[in-house]
């Protein structure tokens, strides 16, 4: 079995578990992206706090999904940095 990295990996998982999402490697999509899914996340935030916050469950889903969001921001302004020095 060939060497994985972690990005590797996690795209794997995440096409096994969601066939039908789309694979982004064009990462000058990806700040807009993760800026839509951020304010959807944020919308749905308030809408939770209008009913008692929603479940424990819902609660741990929306801090690690803008966990995650962070981790690609982050890896998009790498990779924005990386094409300003070429």
């Amino acid at each position: 079995m060939p060497d994985l990295n972690g990005n590797q990996v996690t795209q794997m998982l995440l096409m096994k578990e969601h066939p039908t999402l789309p694979v982004v490697t064009d990462w000058t999509k990806m700040v807009e992206l993760v800026q839509t899914a951020e304010s959807e996340i944020h919308k749905r935030r308030l809408e939770l706090s209008k009913d008692h916050n929603g479940t424990q469950e819902e609660r741990e889903a929306v801090v690690n999904a803008l966990n995650g969001l962070r981790v690609l921001r982050m890896d998009a302004a790498a990779w924005r940095e990386r094409q300003s020095l070429k």
